[in-house]
């Protein structure tokens, strides 16, 4: 069975720059769930708002499936941003799905982020809607990984590394 480390966070926090510090250390593969998503479906991505998150789900999990690699990370959110601009929390049954083995949830403090994503993508919510999506981000790490009874770790950025890195060789 793989030994999935989902690493979740909302847009901007740094997913993809821990998932690269992390493989300094430990030797692993690094998949985001939105590539993965890009690559097996028509999905072109106009914007952070998703109109289309089921159906993202489901040919995320078909894609998971054709990975051979039995130890990864996947970095990916646990919630999104809809057309509204209101919080969008990914159903259970799609992380119960993917059998994971443990969460590393990542934070930042929310300007931080509201600057990334401004400099990265020319634009960015606003800076409380940010927070509304980090907090429930966190809530749905902690909430998902004790219903599937797994390890939780709660990175905030900047915080040393090596208990997380010690962590992941261990699986």
């Amino acid at each position: 069975m793989k030994k999935i480390v989902f690493i979740a966070g909302i847009h901007g926090v740094g997913k993809t720059t821990f998932c690269k510090k992390i493989q300094e250390d430990v030797a692993i593969k690094h998949y985001s769930c939105s590539s993965l998503i890009k690559a097996n479906s028509e999905y072109i991505e106009t914007s952070k708002a998703i109109d289309k998150a089921e159906r993202n789900q489901l040919v995320l999990i078909e894609a998971l499936n054709q990975i051979s690699d039995k130890k990864l990370l996947l970095d990916g959110h646990f919630c999104l941003i809809d057309k509204s601009n209101s919080v969008l929390r990914l159903k259970d049954s799609v992380f119960e799905s993917l059998n994971l083995s443990a969460v590393v949830v990542l934070t930042c403090d929310v300007k931080t982020i509201h600057s990334r994503l401004k400099e990265r993508d020319g634009a960015t919510f606003d800076i409380e809607l940010l927070q509304q999506l980090q907090d429930a981000e966190l809530e749905m790490a902690i909430r998902i990984s004790s219903k599937l009874n797994i390890q939780l770790i709660h990175y905030h950025s900047g915080e040393p590394l090596k208990k997380i890195t010690a962590f992941i060789s261990t699986l």
